[in-house]
Formats: structure tokens, C-alpha cells, sequence
């Protein structure tokens, strides 16, 4: 039995290489897939002994080749966002300072200027600012007004619709009790004519 196991399994990778010989393969994932396909393909392609698996030498030394590449690539594209982040703090540092110069400037220029030019006329900022705000509540009251209205009159549209919907609903069941009442007479007024005729 345990000559069996080794035997089967030199004659079925012997038959797998035969059979993968045979036929045309598509680019090999080693050269030119990613790592992620790399690894798949060594674990898909590798052979089965018991719980082991069996990986051809050249397939784990290319592997371990294009991972080490790949980590030293992302090792310099580490490095190189460093160095672009680094030199964005200092720019966002030196945009800080021009910023607080500005700030600083801008408050000196406020605090000299006492007076607030509104609809060309010079105001204090006192009466400049109850002239806004009056407007601001003026504004305020006339979109409360405006609102009420129309809620109003969308509430006086509904009953409209719905009132309107409840009458032609009336004048349907009318037209038909109608016309059944129609037909009835006239049915009635055939029968008196048949009648009328058989005598």
C-alpha cells in the first residue's frame, strides 16, 4: 500500500504533464500577471501529495522574485509619497503664514473704517445694520404671507377637486340609474306594443 500512493501519484503527475504539454497555455501568470495571480496559479497548478502540496523549485524562486519586486516598488512609491507629503506640509505651512498676514491686514483695515457705504450714502454700522434687519423682517413676514396664502388656496383647489370629484361621481350613478330606468321603459313600452298587437 504505501508503494501504491508514490507509484499512483508519479504516474498521474506524469499523465498532467503529458496532457499540459500537449496543449497551448495562455501567457504564464509568473511573467506577467499580478501578485495575487501569481500565488493563485502556483497553488492551482501545484500537485497534491496526502495534505501537502508539491511546487516545482523554479515556480517559488520566481515567485518570491516578483514579490520582492513588488514590495521594493512599493516601498519607492512609499518614499516618493513621503516626499510629495512633506513637501505639501511645507507649502500649506508658508500659505498659513500668508494667510495670517492677510488676516492680520484685513483686521486693521475693519477696524479703521467706521462707516458702511448703503444705496451710496455713508451709514454707521449701528443704522446700517437695523435698516438690514428690518428688511430682512420685512422679507421674512411677506414669505410667511405668501406661504399662508397659498396653502390657502391650495386647500381651497383640494376641496375644489375632491367636490368636484363627488359630483361627477353623483352625475355617473345619475346617468346610469337613468338609462337603466330608460331601458326599463322601453322594454315596457315594447311589451305593451307586443301586446297590443297579439290582441
Amino acid at each position: 500500500m504505501r508503494l501504491i500512493k508514490p507509484l499512483l501519484l508519479i504516474i498521474t503527475l506524469t499523465l498532467l504533464n503529458a496532457n499540459v504539454s500537449g496543449q497551448e497555455t495562455p501567457a504564464n501568470p509568473l511573467e506577467t500577471g499580478t501578485v495575487k495571480d501569481q500565488f493563485e496559479y502556483v497553488i492551482n497548478k501545484s500537485g497534491k501529495y496526502e495534505d501537502y502540496r508539491v511546487i516545482k523549485n523554479g515556480w517559488v524562486f520566481k515567485l518570491r522574485s516578483n514579490t520582492l519586486d513588488s514590495i521594493k516598488k512599493l516601498d519607492n512609491t512609499i518614499d516618493n509619497l513621503d516626499i510629495k507629503s512633506k513637501n505639501q506640509l511645507s507649502t500649506i505651512d508658508s500659505l498659513q503664514q500668508v494667510l495670517n498676514t492677510t488676516n492680520e491686514k484685513l483686521e486693521e483695515a475693519i477696524t479703521k473704517k467706521n462707516a458702511l457705504s448703503f444705496l451710496g450714502t455713508n451709514m454707521e454700522k449701528s443704522t446700517y445694520q437695523n435698516t438690514t434687519f428690518t428688511i430682512i423682517i420685512l422679507l421674512i413676514l411677506v414669505s410667511i404671507g405668501v406661504f399662508f396664502l397659498y396653502k390657502k388656496s391650495n386647500i381651497i383647489t383640494l376641496e375644489t377637486k375632491n367636490a368636484l370629484s363627488d359630483l361627477q361621481n353623483e352625475f355617473e350613478a345619475h346617468r346610469k340609474r337613468a338609462l337603466e330606468r330608460e331601458k326599463t321603459m322601453a322594454r315596457n313600452h315594447l311589451n305593451e306594443i307586443n301586446k297590443l298587437r297579439n290582441q
